[in-house]
């Protein structure tokens, strides 16, 4: 989702440039107006992006309207399922010890009533 909303910023588009824009051109966003179709099949209007390549002079050398958003959102999930995995052992091991302490806590306690005096 935050892929999606963020891929048509020009930090997305300028990160993305090395990559799609051919060498001496700057990454430029284009949105124009256009329609979608909803759940009932009415149009609702709608807004597209698409990245453009523009050269020095201001000519488009290239337009790409799918490709970066695909990379930019491919890119955030990657980060975002490393984060993932990143906070999911850094709070499940302590969450593991505590757990495992409180269980051994109780059977030591069966164990010590259980024991007759010498």
């Amino acid at each position: 989702m935050v892929g999606g909303f963020t891929s048509v910023t020009d930090f997305a588009m300028q990160t993305l440039a090395p990559l799609i824009c051919p060498d001496g051109t700057t990454a430029k966003s284009r949105s124009y107006a256009t329609t979608t179709t909803d759940d009932f099949g009415n149009s609702q209007p709608s807004t597209a992006y698409v990245m453009q390549c523009v050269d020095t002079n201001g000519e488009v050398v290239k337009e790409d309207p799918v490709v970066y958003a695909f990379i930019w959102i491919g890119v955030i999930a990657g980060i975002g399922l490393a984060l993932a995995g990143i906070l999911a052992f850094v709070f499940a091991a302590p969450a593991g010890v505590i757990i495992t302490r409180f269980l051994n806590r109780n059977k030591k306690a069966s164990h010590i009533i259980n024991i007759e005096p010498e």
